[in-house]
């Protein structure tokens, strides 16, 4: 009767021991699980963002490694387009006074787009420039970067000039995280969403 019992208290403590396993178990999978989702819905990765150097129309030089360290957003557009480009710069001051991301503005026009024609675009468009900068480059040097560094569709050609709507969201460590349609106020809350993770796992 007295083995029987101690077989008794010995099954007793196994099966503690085994629910005392089972519920750590569980405790770090419930752990995990949330960084495990905040991993996958971050911002996918498109590749790096091309290297370039260009005049801003603060008359600074400005490349792709100066902007290391933070995510930035840009877009593609000239001074004179009559098209989308008003929308696209209004969503990128809307950028600008609700966010802290570095802006940068490509000039599709190089011919006419010189750092003084942006600088009096940038101040009509309300561009802080610790903040926001209009880049202009060499004929030939957009449309590099554009089409082969961003995989957009841009020409310079004059009198046709063409060029994408969309805003592109880089990250601190240069790589492009997402497009989006700057005209389209879903796909603009859609950006925001995408910066504030990548914000927040920078400064983690």
């Amino acid at each position: 009767m007295s083995s029987m019992s101690s077989l008794q208290r010995a099954l007793f403590v196994l099966l503690g021991v085994g629910l005392v396993i089972a519920a750590a178990g569980w405790a770090v999978l419930a752990f995990r699980a949330p960084n495990k989702a905040a991993e996958q819905h971050q911002p996918e990765r498109f590749g790096w963002a091309p290297d370039f150097e260009m005049t801003a129309h603060t008359g600074v030089m400005i490349s792709n490694r100066s902007l290391l360290g933070k995510p930035w957003v840009c877009d593609f557009f000239f001074t004179s387009c009559k098209g989308i480009c008003p929308k696209l710069t209004s969503s990128m001051k809307a950028l600008q006074d609700t966010t802290d991301v570095k802006l940068i503005s490509f000039s599709v026009d190089p011919e006419h787009d010189t750092p003084s024609v942006l600088e009096r675009y940038a101040q009509k468009a309300g561009a802080k420039p610790e903040r926001w900068l209009f880049l202009c480059g060499k004929p030939g040097e957009v449309q590099r970067i554009s089409r082969n560094g961003f995989k957009l569709g841009a020409t310079e050609v004059p009198g046709a000039i063409l060029h994408s709507d969309r805003l592109i969201l880089v990250d601190a460590e240069g790589r492009i995280r997402g497009y989006y349609h700057g005209t389209d106020e879903d796909e603009i809350a859609r950006l925001r969403s995408d910066l504030a993770l990548l914000s927040n796992k920078s400064t983690r």
